[in-house]
């Protein structure tokens, strides 16, 4: 029997809880192994006590799960605000792994959409910006036409051309505070290039490129090398993307578990879509 919300957990291998023992101190060095939870379950005649077997997991594991929830909520929140008509991305770092993802679920999640939100929020940053860009920023200069096709179906082009997924449809895209680094570039480059609307709170302003060096100790230290700057001259560092549209998320909204800044990304997005009918 899963446990669920409002349980209490009062022994752990047949053993009750002492004094001072917390759940952690009792899970310790127990990852993946079956450990005996013995719980209490509130009901219409007071508790009742149950037994079940659970592995516990680590930390890492515990981050991966709640961040593929959080995308997935997400998800389906934009889908039920847009009716349909938005499809969302979430960029989770500046890496290859993310880029990878980035690429392979682009058009899982903008298939028969008229829009897109990205999401770069609590990004720390990495070095893919532009190969994101690459993916976001390209026009449609031609449309090709296999032999017996449709003549009025337009809009297809061969994937094998492409260097990397494309998507031309209108974006905006979601920052905070918490996007760092290179995450920050990619915010400042779609606001730069007009690329869409850029939504939430300004970025960290934690711009620049540095080199890590390994010291006699074996400790290691970070030394700045590059300094990142916009056209007009504007050093990165210290100035953070300055959004298009100014949303600030409250430890209210946390606790009630309302994303404004996703509400008012969508509803800008929706704005433009019709606009454009």
């Amino acid at each position: 029997m899963p446990l669920r919300e409002g349980d209490i957990i009062t022994e752990i291998d047949l053993q009750p809880f002492e004094e001072r023992d917390t759940l952690l101190l009792r899970l310790r060095g127990r990852i993946d192994q079956e450990v005996i939870i013995t719980f209490d379950r509130p009901g219409d005649n007071g508790y009742t006590e149950y037994r079940t077997m659970l592995a516990p997991i680590g930390m890492s594991d515990l981050a991966r799960l709640k961040y593929d929830h959080f995308r997935e909520e997400t998800r389906r929140r934009v889908e039920a605000l847009s009716d349909g008509r938005i499809g969302y991305l979430h960029i989770q770092a500046m890496n290859q792994t993310s880029l990878e993802g980035f690429q392979g679920d682009l058009y899982a999640a903008a298939t028969d959409k008229d829009g897109l939100i990205i999401d770069v929020r609590n990004n720390g940053g990495g070095h893919t910006t532009d190969r994101i860009l690459t993916s976001i920023m390209a026009g449609e200069h031609a449309y090709t036409l296999p032999v017996g096709a449709d003549p009025e179906a337009t809009g297809h082009y061969p994937q094998d051309r492409l260097d990397a997924p494309r998507y031309t449809l209108p974006i905006n895209m979601l920052a905070n505070e918490k996007s760092y680094s290179n995450a920050e570039i990619l915010a400042h480059a779609f606001s730069t290039l007009d690329r869409g609307n850029l939504v939430g709170q300004q970025t960290y302003g934690g711009v620049i490129s540095t080199n890590s060096h390994t010291l006699i100790d074996g400790a290691t230290v970070r030394r700045p090398f590059r300094g990142w700057f916009l056209p007009d001259g504007t050093d990165m560092e210290h100035n953070g993307a300055m959004p298009d549209i100014l949303v600030e998320q409250t430890p209210e909204d946390e606790v009630a578990g309302r994303d404004r800044q996703l509400e008012r990304a969508v509803e800008d997005l929706l704005t433009q879509l019709d606009a454009k009918q």
